[in-house]
């Protein structure tokens, strides 16, 4: 196992700190753009720069990097500068978590404590599957999703690509979400949904429609 470097040093970062250690790693360093936080520390870890000390000082061939961003759409475009620049990536799974040994998780994929990951299921690359939710058989996962805390998708279930699911919602079986939609808090979906919409209640229904990237 590589020693790690974790890109980001906001709060989503904390959580994906403490998840590699529970794993296992050994962080070597935290990187941020931000240049006032350089010089700080978080579990004596040091924020030592940004991307261009990255790129100069840690050579890829000698570390595995994790991007803790939470954005979607931030957290994917440093995912693919960086692994055009031929870094690869942890997959960080809590120890606390039950990921079934027929499930793909892609690089990387933050699993949280008492995340349920089933049978046949696809995580692909650079997805939060975050504290406490449920991911049942044979659904698939497209790269860049964010799944908050407790929410439930039942059997068969497909989520598109750079894809927000709030705190405690939940996607009934063989439905389907469209790519970069923000699935509201709480909200039930029950119908399939169109790409870069958002979505809000129970059940949930188009409420407005997001710019395409």
């Amino acid at each position: 196992m590589k020693k790690l470097l974790i890109f980001g040093a906001g709060g989503h970062s904390k959580v994906c700190i403490e998840t590699a250690l529970s794993a296992g790693y050994t962080i070597e360093a935290i990187f941020d753009d931000d240049n006032s936080k350089e010089g700080e520390t978080f579990l004596d870890i040091p924020i030592v720069g940004g991307t261009e000390k990255l790129l100069k000082e840690y050579p890829p061939d000698s570390y595995e990097l994790f991007i803790a961003i939470g954005n979607n759409r931030m957290r994917m475009e440093k995912y693919e500068f960086l692994k055009d620049r031929g870094y690869s990536f942890a997959k960080l799974i809590h120890p606390f978590s039950f990921i079934s040994k027929t499930a793909e998780i892609g690089d990387n994929v933050l699993i949280m404590p008492g995340v349920v990951v089933n049978s046949m299921t696809v995580i692909s690359a650079n997805v939060i599957l975050n504290t406490g939710c449920t991911v049942d058989h044979e659904c698939k996962i497209m790269p860049h999703v964010h799944i908050a805390p407790g929410v439930n998708l039942a059997g068969n279930v497909f989520v598109g690509t750079g894809s927000f699911l709030g705190i405690g919602s939940k996607v009934i079986q063989e439905k389907k979400i469209g790519i970069w939609n923000i699935i509201g808090a709480g909200a039930v979906i029950v119908k399939d949904t169109e790409d870069f919409g958002v979505y809000v209640g129970v059940p949930a229904k188009l409420m407005k429609k997001l710019e395409k990237i």
